[in-house]
């Protein structure tokens, strides 16, 4: 088959050991700047806080814990109890979670583990990015400046509480494929399509269904890029471009990309199906109103009130600068690189693709935006999946590829333009390149002492009651008067110790609260919590049930609890 130039392969004469250097090198003070040097050089800051943070810690240790005892069910973790599949609550983090277990298995500490897993989300995703935009021929400077900002923009470190989004290394794989599937047609591309698609779900619900809307987006935007074809036969491309992938693959071909497929579809039926039971059983159905007041507005983009270079933007009226949802500046270095992109629109081999990229951001940009109370994206919300998304800012973690892509491509095209070599070229581009990493490391993290959550787990503890079994349900009561901030931390703590010792527990906090929940401050509201789990699940004998589950109880933190005397 010939070679199309448009699709992305290796540099037939590669890159120099000093190209790989600095790539790598670029990735190295990502590496030192952003996340060891928060960690402190004994490793005692934890990323996130103390609620968010460690709820996705429980979700990786849930998961480590159920390779001990595979014959647990993983999606009824126990918590939230007596509700069921509480995990499908929120992500599950099972695309990465193997990696958190594998540092647990060699010995690591929960929050050191932890501390590893998130440190190999840069990492993943910084290799990805390499290898795409390394097999698009493009420079090493270019490479360097596209790949860090995918794997560390500042739209990004906005999150840190959120770090099951920075596992987005499927982002460009699936993007790649997509891309060389369309212009040289073949099974392979189309299932390895599919399947990095598939895993960026595993990774995260929320990136892979808007990882589906920009390869939507691009499957309309590629055949308008294409020149000298009628509007016929750009309708026809995708058809064509199917039937011609299906005729030029063997039958042994067809047969094993068909068992490989079938399997993706049914890893990806097996991760969705509890969370339509949860939708289900517990209407977790987003009205329009909740999702309207999520949505990005103009001031959103101008916001990064997490960094210390740019927090003076981010106070413009009607910018929600507290919420790290809607802190989405790009920053200073990715903005004039793409401006210069837009104006130069420099004749590379990449330009088709950059440009598919940078309409494919802008269109969805616009479809999820709140133009002064009015906003396209309700038209995306009625459709299955997309109804249940409240954060919808977060696509920015999606477009941060498209945009880095863009960015390189004209970093590239910057110095392609000049056939000689110029030194000050080289000097401008390590200067832009150097304000792009400064943005990054210039910022406030949230990080928490690992000390402080250790402390409190052993703390809880101790005040456990001897002679607990499996059945046991535990209990924490939160005091009333507490910032919620508190309060959550204590719904994490009794989680994580429940889990840790194979008990139950009342106590939860996740991404979706089921119906009926309560926050349980007295003894009281214990009843009242079981009389609506009865009521929800329709528990004719709610008597029965009420004294066998007390029976079990181990309350903790709650005075004078005197569940005889409570109303049934």
């Amino acid at each position: 088959m010939k070679n199309d130039d448009r699709i992305p392969h290796p540099d037939k004469d590669g890159m120099s050991f000093l190209d790989w250097a600095l790539i790598w090198g670029i990735f190295a003070l990502g590496i030192y700047l952003i996340v060891l040097n928060q960690f402190g050089p004994d490793w005692s800051m934890v990323p996130g806080n103390l609620s968010d943070g460690r709820f996705n810690n429980y979700i990786l240790e849930h998961f480590y814990l159920w390779t001990k005892s595979p014959i647990r069910n993983y999606w009824n973790a126990p918590f939230f109890y007596p509700y069921t599949n509480v995990i499908a609550f929120s992500d599950n983090l099972l695309g990465a979670a193997p990696l958190y277990a594998a540092l647990r298995w060699i010995g690591l500490s929960r929050e050191t583990a932890f501390q590893g897993w998130y440190l190999l989300s840069f990492c993943f995703s910084y290799a990805a990015a390499v290898y795409v935009l390394s097999r698009s021929k493009l420079h090493a400077s270019a490479i360097g400046f596209g790949a860090f900002f995918f794997s560390f923009g500042l739209p990004l470190l906005a999150e840190e509480v959120h770090s099951q989004l920075f596992y987005r290394f499927c982002i460009p794989l699936a993007c790649y494929f997509f891309f060389a599937f369309f212009h040289q047609p073949t099974l392979k591309r189309l299932v390895a399509t599919i399947f990095f698609l598939v895993w960026q779900f595993y990774l995260s619900i929320y990136l892979g269904f808007f990882l589906i809307m920009l390869l939507a987006v691009l499957a309309i935007l590629m055949p308008v890029t294409e020149k000298g074809i009628s509007i016929k036969e750009r309708l026809l491309l995708w058809p064509k471009k199917l039937l011609q992938s299906w005729s030029q693959s063997s039958i042994k071909e067809k047969f094993v990309l068909f068992v490989i497929t079938t399997l993706t579809g049914l890893a990806y039926f097996w991760l969705m199906l509890p969370y339509y039971k949860a939708t289900q059983d517990y209407n977790f159905h987003r009205p329009w109103s909740s999702i309207y007041h999520n949505l990005p507005t103009f001031n959103n983009f101008w916001s990064a009130y997490h960094s210390t270079i740019w927090r003076f933007i981010s106070t413009s009226p009607g910018t929600n600068i507290n919420d790290h949802e809607s802190q989405l500046f790009v920053g200073i270095a990715v903005l004039i690189i793409i401006i210069i992109g837009v104006v130069a629109r420099f004749k590379t081999k990449n330009n088709q693709i950059a440009w598919a990229y940078l309409g494919a951001a802008l269109l969805i940009t616009i479809l999820t935006s709140n133009f002064n109370g009015y906003s396209i994206y309700w038209l995306i919300w009625m459709t299955p999946g997309f109804n249940s998304i409240r954060a919808v800012a977060r696509i920015q973690f999606v477009l941060m590829w498209p945009l880095a892509f863009f960015a390189a491509y004209t970093i590239d095209g910057i110095l392609r333009s000049v056939k000689q070599k110029n030194i000050w070229l080289h000097i401008g581009i390590a200067i832009i390149t150097i304000v792009l990493i400064s943005e990054s490391t210039f910022i406030q993290h949230v990080f928490y002492p690992k000390a402080v959550g250790v402390a409190r787990i052993t703390d809880l503890k101790k005040k456990l009651p001897p002679g607990l079994t499996k059945n046991s349900i535990l209990v924490v009561g939160v005091n009333p008067r507490e910032p919620i901030d508190e309060k959550r931390y204590t719904q994490i703590d009794s989680m994580l110790v429940a889990d840790e010792l194979g008990f139950y527990t009342m106590n939860g906090h996740s991404g979706n609260y089921p119906l009926g929940y309560i926050t349980i401050s007295n003894c009281q509201q214990i009843s009242m919590a079981l009389k609506k789990y009865a009521q929800i699940n329709h528990i004719q004998d709610k008597h029965a049930f009420n004294q066998a589950f007390m029976q079990r109880l181990v309350i903790l933190d709650i005075n004078n609890c005197n569940l005889d005397a409570a109303p049934k």
